[in-house]
């Protein structure tokens, strides 16, 4: 794809399609992202797991995934940068973002993700972004009722997927904030969870992992900012862990929700570079659009 030295370099790597639970096929996707301006568009639809779910990837589609996606990638070679990724679960013991079935499709970058917070001896997999209901009956019945032992788990499975895994980037980790608007739960601000957090950044920091900027809990009006919060993210700049913009996107309309706030949040912060994926590689450039 040719491309101006000045054309404004809009992205994202974090795209669901109906592969998974996305809402249109890839290429009103791709048709969305041409008419927003952007250079290039990552899919990464949810991977399959070995247990029935309504939102993951099924085992038997992933390869007319992965066969539509390089098509598309070469019909618009000239239009735009499309690639192939993953955004793939840790399970303890289970599955995670490098394991064999995964690092042999080829894929041009992988996402890791925590969403399921129990493992099989404990029964079904309930996610941490899942239904109040739901999150509710993990609290107190695997937990009980400790919402900083249920957060520090969530961590704990984090640094245990960025030891045991590589990948490129580090998905939302800070998901569970869908349920704490207004420190509901938690005071965020406690020690308990900043120790917890820290944490988890100086594992992500020794694994030279990109960490996701992410806008989709706020376009779905479940967080009131990206996912890693404000001060989270000045923790990232001063451990100099690089950081991507990625919308999270489950419509073509949502590709660039609160894109440029983000940028605007960063720059406020005070980063001054962001990665992107180009021509197969990942480059740095200015956080700013143009």
């Amino acid at each position: 794809m040719k491309q101006s030295s000045h054309t404004p370099i809009l992205t994202n790597y974090h795209t669901h399609c109906s592969f998974c639970d996305g809402s249109s096929n890839a290429e009103a996707y791709i048709t969305a992202a041409i008419e927003k301006g952007f250079t290039g568009l990552g899919f990464s639809s949810h991977a399959p797991v070995p247990f029935e779910t309504s939102w993951t990837m099924k085992k038997e589609d992933l390869a007319s995934y992965i066969r539509t996606v390089r098509d598309l990638q070469e019909r618009y070679k000239d239009r735009i940068e499309i690639y192939l990724g993953l955004e793939i679960d840790y399970i303890p013991g289970t599955m995670g973002p490098s394991a064999p079935a995964f690092r042999d499709l080829g894929l041009d970058y992988t996402l890791g993700s925590v969403h399921f917070i129990r493992n099989r001896q404990n029964g079904p997999f309930p996610t941490m972004d899942g239904p109040e209901e739901e999150f509710m009956e993990v609290l107190e019945t695997c937990f009980d009722g400790d919402i900083s032992a249920l957060i520090s788990h969530y961590h704990s499975l984090i640094r245990d997927m960025v030891r045991e895994h590589t990948m490129d980037m580090v998905s939302h980790i800070d998901l569970y904030k869908v349920h704490n608007r207004n420190n509901s739960r938690f005071d965020e601000s406690a020690e308990w969870y900043k120790r917890e957090v820290l944490s988890t950044l100086e594992e992500i920091a020794g694994k030279g992992t990109i960490i996701e900027i992410n806008t989709g809990g706020w376009f779905r009006g479940k967080v009131d900012s990206v996912y890693p919060a404000p001060w989270i993210l000045k923790r990232i700049l001063a451990q100099g862990i690089p950081v991507t913009v990625n919308t999270d996107a489950h419509t073509p309309e949502a590709l660039d929700a609160f894109y440029p706030e983000s940028l605007d949040l960063l720059k406020e912060i005070g980063f001054t570079t962001r990665l992107v994926f180009r021509r197969g590689s990942w480059e740095e450039i200015p956080v700013q659009l143009q």
